[in-house]
């Protein structure tokens, strides 16, 4: 006698399985999924160098009901209002089943925008001028990208702050400089220095410089 594993069909077994509202970014209204909630385990969370919280969790949601499939930025919605938002997604047991780190949406309520950060690596061309090469370093970044308007606030002494033309806060660590570039959505950016401005709240503030 053969014994067919449903993951899908098994959620409603699961301990404290639920009924979530999914939203991705572009849709109009979001959908109820089943879905599992865990604590995301303190290894993880003391291996990712920064980049969880304590307070971030993972939702198990079925990736096998013919709908799509969320995606990093959604919006998960429980009964009691919580929202919290994917910042990691991984597809599992045999493609089916979504493991979706996320995060608490009061705690980056700010960082409305997702980012992809680079790295440049120089490279000679055949006529050895140094070509920088864009390395993705991490993308689906939660940030808060501001424009400087004050033109004073660019006519100081100090070259990162009068090159800056955006500020942008994350509170993901990342080991980043000035040899680095932000994309966000169609907009590249170049890291030109840091700004304490933010300094007493939780991450980093990058100054930034729009490419041309």
């Amino acid at each position: 006698m053969s014994i067919t594993f449903h993951p899908t069909g098994d959620f409603a077994t699961f301990d404290a399985a639920q009924t979530v509202v999914l939203r991705n970014a572009r849709d109009a209204v979001g959908r109820s999924v089943a879905a599992v909630r865990r604590a995301l385990a303190r290894h993880e969370v003391e291996a990712s160098a920064g980049r969880y919280l304590a307070d971030d969790v993972v939702f198990h949601l079925p990736a096998d009901d013919g709908l799509p499939n969320p995606e990093i930025g959604a919006t998960l919605t429980e009964a009691d209002g919580t929202t919290w938002t994917i910042l990691e997604l991984h597809c599992e047991t045999f493609q089916t089943r979504n493991r979706c780190i996320c995060r608490r949406r009061r705690i980056i309520a700010e960082l409305a925008d997702l980012a992809t950060f680079y790295r440049a690596a120089w490279e000679k061309t055949a006529s050895g001028v140094p070509v920088a090469q864009w390395r993705e370093l991490r993308r689906g970044v939660p940030v808060s990208l501001t424009p400087i308007d004050d033109a004073g606030a660019r006519n100081v002494a100090d070259d990162a702050h009068r090159r800056a033309t955006h500020r942008c806060h994350l509170i993901d660590d990342l080991a980043l400089d000035d040899g680095c570039r932000v994309r966000i959505g169609d907009m590249a950016y170049d890291v030109v220095g840091f700004d304490d401005q933010r300094s007493i709240e939780p991450g980093i503030t990058l100054l930034l410089e729009e490419v041309p």
